[in-house]
């Protein structure tokens, strides 16, 4: 009793895109984890059986994979008891994972790679075929794919899960015309200035994007370029569905746009209240930082985001430590987290993992683009269920 465990933390350097523009930056993610361990120690729920935490810092860049395998061996070297991940931290985690050491991350992988890493790495956001499987059954609900030709952009990173969203859109009986296979990893590509052109030239009147948020940015950039406006609809991949992203793509072809997003993005525009785990992890910041957090604009910046992501982990993590018992070890810790259910999420709705579904997220809803307010304004509630098969109404 009484030992501390030694807990890693990724912390993401968007120091290259802040200085292309400030707007990209999410704050200071080390002391948004210290606030979100300092909360929970005002609370009460650390110590966990007695057991104090200690934190231990590696930075890497969202773009550099062998930063993030690097920042996994400094984890490594510090034996560290678990590591909390961060925005595009895959490559690290699963390196950790390969060596044994509990990771719980925060972009969503294909379900394969959460079985072949098993049982070690847990993500907040859902698999990401789930994800794109659900994306289609909702779509498919809505009407929004009836008659429509389709054309798909995706990546590197996504190719797997776009798969698995062609195999749904052709069971449902929709006309899948084009699909563009780019060579991109989340941070632009050759493709996207070409891409438009070819999506035009086959007829193709509805774009699913499912590729990272500066070739999503190009790619419309591209299709206003040469006069091509196709419909819409989008999802929380690639980070679509904040608003700094969203504010970078062409107003005029944007405008309305529907999508489908785990996060809580939208409230403050469609004058909703924030939900209570979220007021509770600002307010946990801005006591520890001595400031204010952005949360009477209608829109949410890179910050307000970061700062409810790291909340999350820091829960998930403790209350798998408490479900662990008294003289935890890391395949008790995994134990611990498979036990979770709906535990109730600052960033997004409640969180559950299983065994073999070592994924959060469990629900989405519907949001809209508005191009004037520059902001997602929410359209429902959190009543869309992510499931293997599809998704269907919560």
């Amino acid at each position: 009793m009484g030992q501390e465990l030694t807990i890693g933390i990724a912390v993401p350097d968007l120091s290259e895109y802040v200085a292309l523009d400030p707007s990209w930056s999410i704050g200071d993610p080390e002391q948004q984890c210290i606030a979100a361990v300092e909360r929970c120690r005002d609370d009460g729920r650390i110590p966990i059986h007695g057991r104090d935490v200690r934190l231990v810092f590696a930075s890497y860049r969202s773009n550099q994979p062998a930063e993030k395998v690097a920042a996994a061996r400094r984890f490594a070297e510090a034996d560290a008891f678990a590591v909390l991940g961060g925005r595009d931290f895959t490559d690290g985690a699963r390196r950790l994972a390969e060596a044994g050491v509990p990771v719980i991350d925060v972009n969503a992988v294909p379900s394969a790679t959460l079985q072949k890493d098993a049982p070690w790495l847990f993500t907040l956001r859902p698999a990401q075929d789930v994800l794109y499987r659900s994306f289609v059954a909702w779509a498919h609900a809505g009407g929004h794919l009836d008659g429509r030709v389709i054309g798909i952009f995706c990546d590197r990173l996504t190719r797997q899960s776009s798969a698995a969203a062609i195999d749904e859109l052709n069971r449902l009986g929709h006309d899948v015309r084009t699909l563009i296979d780019s060579d991109g990893i989340g941070v632009g590509s050759e493709h996207d200035e070409s891409a438009p052109a070819r999506f035009a030239a086959e007829g193709v009147d509805l774009l699913l994007g499912f590729v990272g948020g500066s070739s999503w940015i190009n790619t419309l950039r591209a299709a206003e370029g040469i006069g091509y406006r196709p419909n819409l609809l989008d999802l929380e991949t690639g980070e679509h569905t904040n608003d700094v992203t969203a504010r970078r793509l062409p107003p005029e072809l944007y405008d309305g746009t529907l999508a489908l997003t785990m996060s809580r993005v939208g409230d403050l525009a469609a004058g909703r209240p924030l939900g209570a785990e979220t007021v509770a992890a600002l307010e946990g910041y801005e006591r520890s930082s001595h400031g204010a957090a952005a949360r009477v604009a209608t829109m949410t910046s890179g910050e307000w985001s970061n700062v409810l992501i790291t909340s999350d982990l820091v829960t998930l993590l403790v209350e798998g430590l408490r479900r662990a018992g008294p003289d935890p070890s890391r395949a008790s810790l995994v134990a611990g987290l498979e036990q979770l259910r709906s535990i109730p999420m600052a960033s997004g709705a409640d969180a559950t993992f299983r065994d073999g579904e070592h994924w959060g997220f469990r629900s989405a809803r519907t949001i809209r683009w508005d191009a004037d307010r520059g902001a997602w304004t929410a359209v429902t509630d959190f009543d869309w269920a992510l499931t293997c098969g599809g998704g269907q109404e919560a």
